[in-house]
């Protein structure tokens, strides 16, 4: 199967989005744990759009009369995770008052039932602007940024691709 196909194949779509979202969340629970990096609120949001993006394909994947509705929502879930992305890189490289990830937003998050289901993958415990990390020093947000923009081109052109 060429690359130009996967992209036209609304199951192979979903299916890489499923590995890519799941491989996400394995890099961001290594980088938690192994790596002692904490989450901070909008981090752990991220990681909600890379479930929402999982369970998304998931069901896309098992009821093939959904595939349509499910790539939609796996494209949706990708852009809020690029949106947040990119509200993290600026509350980390452009810090004030109105950009910050603060103790409101850490408070919300915390309160979400998600938290309360699994607290090893959603509780934030970082700071935005204090824990802001980097490998190889390109910041973590960033390459969170360039995953979800490369996933949503993904399902964008899919979306495009399947329609004709």
């Amino acid at each position: 199967m060429t690359l130009r196909q996967v992209f036209s194949n609304q199951r192979a779509a979903l299916a890489c989005a499923l590995v890519a979202s799941s491989a996400g969340l394995a890099i961001a629970l290594v980088l938690q744990y192994g790596f002692d990096m904490l989450p901070c609120p909008l981090c752990v949001l991220q990681r909600m759009a890379l479930c929402a993006v999982a369970l998304v394909s998931i069901i896309g994947l098992v009821l093939p009369g959904s595939r349509r509705a499910a790539a939609a929502g796996a494209l949706g879930g990708s852009l809020v995770g690029a949106g947040v992305a990119v509200w993290h890189l600026i509350t980390v490289y452009v810090p004030s008052e109105e950009a910050t990830c603060g103790p409101g937003l850490g408070t919300w998050v915390d309160h979400l039932w998600v938290t309360d289901l699994a607290p090893w993958l959603f509780a934030p415990m970082g700071d935005c602007i204090k824990d802001a990390a980097s490998i190889f020093g390109f910041p973590l947000p960033a390459a969170a940024l360039c995953f979800f923009l490369g996933l949503s081109a993904l399902l964008a052109f899919n979306f495009r691709a399947a329609k004709r």
